[in-house]
């Protein structure tokens, strides 16, 4: 990204901010450009210094593949049809959402970065989780309650055949 117009490496650095905030993003930007430098010398010095920030380098990647993961998954619940390919692709945004806090904690925690907000997140999302599934229980409980009319004549269309 170095020599991308600055437009472009604005809009790339926002994308990524969700949790991280501008200074973290930065300082892990410049910790992969000094990992990619270091990955092309060979001398023991620098493989030791690579090999002190591959930990940072690996969970950074991680979090990008994530957030790219988690966005194509938002377009194509968007446009999802069905109920149970939406429901399924929800549960798989939920299940990345939690793990990216997880990286986010952990690069803040290398970074020495204090962490704010992130358990109170986690926390409100189990809550409505098991919101969703008490939801469930009880939609369950309604079709085994309901009053189901027998078959006949019942409707108006049923007994003029319309």
């Amino acid at each position: 990204m170095a020599f991308a117009p600055s437009g472009y490496q604005r809009s790339a650095t926002s994308a990524m901010r969700m949790g991280l905030d501008s200074a973290a993003i930065e300082k892990l930007d410049s910790l992969k450009m000094k990992y990619d430098a270091l990955s092309s010398q060979t001398s023991p010095e620098a493989q030791e210094e690579k090999a002190l920030i591959d930990d940072i380098i690996q969970k950074y990647s991680t979090y990008k593949e994530i957030k790219l993961m988690m966005n194509k998954l938002r377009k194509m619940w968007r446009t999802e049809e069905s109920d149970r390919r939406r429901s399924r692709q929800l549960n798989s945004f939920i299940s990345l959402y939690k793990g990216r806090r997880e990286v986010e904690v952990a690069l803040k925690e290398k970074l020495g970065i204090s962490e704010g907000g992130a358990e109170d997140a986690l926390e409100v999302l189990n809550e409505v989780e098991k919101m969703d599934a008490e939801i469930a229980a009880l939609e369950k409980q309604l079709d085994e309650i309901e009053v189901k009319l027998p078959k006949g004549m019942s409707t108006r269309e049923e007994r003029f055949d319309l």
